[in-house]
């Protein structure tokens, strides 16, 4: 049975194609000289903003020179301590705080009747 569901609907399908294509054919390309080349083309030439666009795409971009980088003045390096020098004092520090206990709970009664 359902061999033959399959292949009605594989012919509706094939069927429906067929009638589209028949209905709506499919469109042919364009025509480049008429019937004996009488088709006119009319031509009209750039206004000067299009021309004066063209022109600018067409120049290639304007390159300018990177410029000099400067060198790094390496006559006075820093002072880096060593380990005979002793280190800077610190500020002291205090503990901070001992955190307060924590308040009392209320306790439930979870005990079954």
């Amino acid at each position: 049975m359902r061999i033959v569901e399959f292949t009605g609907f594989i012919l509706l399908s094939g069927a429906l194609h067929a009638a589209t294509l028949v209905v709506a054919p499919l469109p042919g390309g364009g025509s480049s000289g008429g019937e004996g080349g009488a088709s006119e083309v009319t031509l009209q030439a750039a206004t000067p903003t299009l021309a004066a666009m063209a022109r600018d795409w067409d120049r290639p971009p304007e390159v300018s020179d990177a410029p000099a980088l400067a060198t790094p003045d390496t006559t006075a390096a820093p002072d880096r301590p060593t380990q005979d020098q002793p280190f800077a004092p610190h500020a002291e520090t205090t503990a901070l705080a001992a955190p307060h206990a924590a308040p009392d709970k209320p306790q439930a009664d979870t005990r079954l009747p």
